[in-house]
């Protein structure tokens, strides 16, 4: 009978320390889990699909710049730039919709990302110029490009079905929705099924010995910041598709919530470790988050202090368990 009790409590303990495990390894999941129950029990009906559907369409937009931010930090670098291309997208877009056909503008706003991602890969991978610096300066270069290219006005999109990209439904399903599960998923599988993805890990773990291995370290660097930059086109494509019009001013807050998203599921600053489904945990914790803030009707300004709070913790939160 002592055998078999210790044999027991034995058990119990190592169900104890796997759990603890766990929720070392994966604490944003945990804190997810407890958002999302909260928020069930004091606004009843979060649950509900319509809700849902509604949480994603709203933040579709940041959770596609969110992936793309993930390959960014992931290879070693930062991209402040993604606001600024968001607006460019918004008001091209916009813009081009009235010209052309709607896959054509939407291609050639990609090519404008692109582009500007370009810009900034050029002076981070070849000047040698550090990528904060980098993206802080394009991001007034190209809101300033955003503000000329539409004449410091609002661009009103008038083409039929404009509003398919930003509102509309396949079958029932949002198009968001769709989008945003689609960047997620390919996002994953490039990162942890393709050798360009393992490469991004070398790279933001080790540049030096990646370079002495003979990967090309800037080029693959340069890669995730034309990446970003089609994808925060992308997203103003869709912000401006979602309200029928175009501005320069749109994406001011992506950076930040694209940032926060990224760091919050658990993707280290220090390059060379994270998941972009760790980034998908990220944007659900914001979204739920804001979405308490709303129906709470709190001051926007009160909203940007506890994002920014929010951000502390995560970094704090990680690299409290990395020095463990």
């Amino acid at each position: 009978m002592e055998a078999a009790s210790t044999s027991i409590d034995g058990n119990r303990r190592g169900v104890i320390r796997a759990a603890l495990d766990w929720v070392t390894r994966y604490p944003m999941l945990v804190v997810l889990v407890l958002l999302a129950v909260a928020s069930e029990i004091v606004y009843p009906g979060f649950f509900s699909w319509g809700n849902l559907q509604n949480l994603a369409s709203q933040n579709a937009a940041v959770g596609v710049v969110a992936v793309g931010m993930t390959l960014v930090i992931i290879a070693g670098g930062f991209d402040l730039s993604v606001g600024a291309g968001a607006a460019m997208g918004a008001v091209f877009y916009a813009d081009q919709s009235g010209n052309m056909a709607l896959p054509l503008a939407l291609l050639l706003t990609l090519l404008v990302g692109a582009g500007f991602g370009a810009i900034n890969a050029f002076f981070i991978s070849r000047v040698g110029v550090n990528s904060f610096i980098t993206t802080l300066a394009t991001t007034s270069v190209f809101t300033g490009i955003a503000l000329i290219y539409s004449n410091s006005d609002t661009v009103i999109a008038d083409a039929a079905n404009f509003d398919f990209l930003g509102a509309g439904d396949i079958a029932g399903i949002p198009v968001p929705l769709i989008v945003l599960v689609a960047a997620f998923v390919i996002g994953e599988l490039v990162l942890k099924l393709s050798v360009f993805g393992h490469k991004l890990f070398a790279v933001g773990g080790n540049p030096e010995a990646s370079r002495l291995a003979g990967l090309r370290v800037d080029l693959l660097k340069a890669s995730t910041f034309i990446i970003i930059g089609v994808l925060a086109t992308f997203a103003g494509a869709m912000l401006a598709s979602r309200v029928g019009i175009g501005q320069a001013t749109f994406g001011a807050t992506i950076p930040l919530d694209a940032i926060a998203v990224v760091i919050i599921g658990g993707t280290s600053l220090f390059g060379g470790e994270g998941s972009v489904w760790r980034t998908a945990v990220g944007l659900a914790i914001l979204a739920i988050v804001n979405n308490l803030f709303n129906r709470m009707a709190l001051d926007e300004s009160a909203q940007l202090v506890a994002k920014g709070l929010i951000v502390l913790f995560a970094v704090a939160v990680e690299t409290r368990f990395r020095r463990n």
